[in-house]
Order: structure tokens, then sequence, then C-alpha cells
């Protein structure tokens, strides 16, 4: 089994440009996404990310980040295109503006799906959103969703289908504003939070 997590992302936003190297603590935000990732039971982690997107790109290759880039208004098809390359057999979809995701929640989700086995299935932590599904839903995904909403929005998407598992264990603190970024940082200096 070759699990590979794939992190969405891009530098451009419009509420907050540039925030996927937001200093947090010392740290770039997406650093620190990979850095939980890769302390947890994923084989391997890929960055997706748009073609004309040099600054994600050079982060990547300054932190030996793997990376792919795809198109811009295709996130199921980036998602799909990164998880091929790598050879994935089950995937795990992780946000770019989730800086306090943790590696025993990407456990969790891990064995909550190896243990149920749903097509599709959607963890909602404190840290962040979870994705899991084998690399054979992922395909069918991309070879039979057409509509540019749907391809973006995907877990919403999915769980409208049978087989789709959700669970809630806590609303996400995403950064989507430079006053969310202010509010991560104090909970970071202030608190335990940390990527195990």
């Amino acid at each position: 089994m070759n699990t590979v997590a794939v992190i969405t992302t891009r530098s451009k936003s419009t509420r907050f440009p540039n925030k996927f190297k937001a200093d947090i603590c010392g740290k770039p935000m997406l650093v620190r996404i990979v850095e939980s990732a890769r302390k947890s039971k994923i084989d391997r982690v890929v960055v997706a990310t748009v073609l004309w997107d040099k600054p994600v790109i050079q982060l990547c290759q300054e932190n030996d980040i793997d990376w792919f880039a795809g198109s811009e208004d295709d996130i199921l098809g980036r998602i799909y295109w990164a998880a091929k390359a790598s050879r994935a057999t089950r995937v795990v979809r992780l946000w770019g503006d989730s800086p306090l995701i943790r590696a025993v929640d990407i456990n969790f989700a891990l064995d909550y799906f190896k243990r149920i086995k749903p097509t599709y299935l959607s963890v909602f932590t404190l840290g962040g959103v979870i994705a899991v599904m084998s690399f054979r839903e992922l395909k069918r995904l991309e070879n039979t969703v057409s509509n540019l909403q749907d391809r973006e929005w995907l877990h919403k998407y999915q769980s409208t289908l049978g087989g789709a598992i959700r669970l809630d264990m806590g609303k996400p603190i995403t950064i989507d504003t430079p006053e969310d970024l202010e509010g991560v940082r104090e909970l970071v200096r202030q608190s335990s939070v940390s990527n195990r």
C-alpha cells in the first residue's frame, strides 16, 4: 500500500495572497503542513499547485518537498495526476491553509478508512480537513466528474454519493485572512500545539 498525501495550494488567493509562505513561529505555513504529514503513516507527501506558480514550486524545491503542477481550474485533476505520478494506492488530501493539522489526526483518518472501508472519508478536525480515498476511487472521479464546481469542491460532491462518510471532530481552524494568521500565530505561541 502506497499512501500519498496530496496538499493543494497556490499563491494566488483573493483574500490572502501568498499565505502558503506565511511565517508561523519560524516556519512557512506549507512547510508546517508537510512536516505534520511526514510524521504520520503517510509514505509520501506531494504538493499540488498550478503550472504558473513559481513561488510555491521554489519553496518546495528549497525544502526538499515533492511537487506537481497542473491546471489552475481543475483541483481534482491536480490531485489525480499528483497521486498517479506518485504511484499512490491510497490518497490523503490535505489543504494548504491548515497549518495546525496533526499527524495523530491523519493517522486516525487512515486507520478509520482501513477499518470501515468507505469510498471516501472526510474527517473534520480543529487542525483541518483530512480526506481519504483509494486511488481507484480517485481515478473513477477523474473520469466521471465533469462539472468544474464539483471538480473544485470534491469533498462536497463526494458527500452526496453513497459510501462516503464524514466525521465531525471539530470546526477546522484555517487561514483565509491575515487576521486568521495572527490568531494561529498566537495559538501556536501560547499553547503546546505540536505537529506530532
